[in-house]
């Protein structure tokens, strides 16, 4: 109830490439639905320029971020990309150590070299 994952703080100097994404189904008594509620996005950190103080890297750490309504939602594979806001960020697990991450199409951007 009182971890906040600042997702501001923690995107703020890493790249995201986009490996794929596919249907998110809703679930019923932790059993998958046929019921698409919209796309599941699966990206990878490929460069990490956050100073953490030591040799810390998040470098080809893989991300889901889920797409809640945006059905239809496609960007090419192995696109850059950046959230430019999440809508929620969920901090859960034993060791607190997995995350939620849900946002909407309109926050996806598509980064031009």
């Amino acid at each position: 109830k009182f971890l906040k994952f600042d997702t501001a703080e923690f995107f703020a100097d890493k790249e995201l490439i986009l490996l794929g994404q596919s249907p998110l189904y809703s679930y019923v008594d932790n059993k998958r639905t046929e019921n698409v509620i919209g796309t599941k996005l699966e990206v990878v950190i490929s460069a990490d320029n956050t100073d953490y103080g030591s040799n810390i890297s998040n470098v080809f750490e893989k991300i889901t971020i889920k797409l809640i309504g945006d059905n239809d939602f496609y960007i090419e594979p192995m696109t850059k990309i950046s959230v430019v806001n999440f809508t929620k960020a969920l901090v859960y697990g034993e060791y607190n150590n997995n995350i939620s991450l849900e946002t909407n199409a309109d926050s996806i951007m598509v980064i031009s070299e």
